[in-house]
């Protein structure tokens, strides 16, 4: 159920206008470079999850201080996908695969190298935000943001797994 309705808010977002306003509130010229490079998709997705982020701080105890940083953690958390390229259509195909036994072996028709980046984009995500200075506790929640595992126990990752859970 939870993949239909990302599948219908996909779809739905290529008839909305991004919300750059929002975005220029939160990132810099390098950072705006790296989030446009993301499929119209994934930019909404993530614009989603850095409101919603905006709506349960209470929840994860983020000061004030700290919001800016969590937004801009919500807003590229994704931004390793744009190494892939997996589309709306794709991307049901990819989940089916990643869950079922039975259908991996649709993956040798596939584009193996698009799907290998799908699947460690949050480590690509890291690895762009390095370049950008951020801290490691941000670092280290983008890229074990889908971790079933709590590797490390923050308030940045648990925000931003909820809220990027939600889609």
């Amino acid at each position: 159920m939870i993949r239909i309705k990302q599948f219908i808010k996909y779809v739905l977002s290529f008839f909305r206008k991004t919300d750059n306003e929002f975005l220029k509130l939160y990132l810099d010229s390098k950072e705006m470079y790296y989030f446009n490079k993301l499929l119209k998709t994934e930019r909404e997705h993530s614009i989603r999850v850095a409101k919603r982020s905006l709506k349960v701080l209470d929840m994860f105890e983020i000061e004030k201080h700290e919001i800016h940083n969590v937004v801009k953690m919500c807003l590229l958390h994704d931004i390793g996908k744009s190494y892939s390229s997996i589309n709306l259509f794709f991307k049901p195909i990819i989940v089916l695969i990643s869950k079922n036994k039975k259908f991996r072996k649709i993956i040798f028709f596939l584009n193996k190298d698009r799907i290998f980046k799908y699947f460690n984009h949050a480590k690509y995500s890291s690895d762009i935000l390095k370049t950008l200075n951020y801290s490691s506790d941000i670092i280290d929640s983008i890229k074990y943001h889908h971790s079933n595992r709590n590797i490390i126990d923050n308030k940045y990752i648990k925000i931003l797994k909820y809220c990027d859970s939600i889609g």
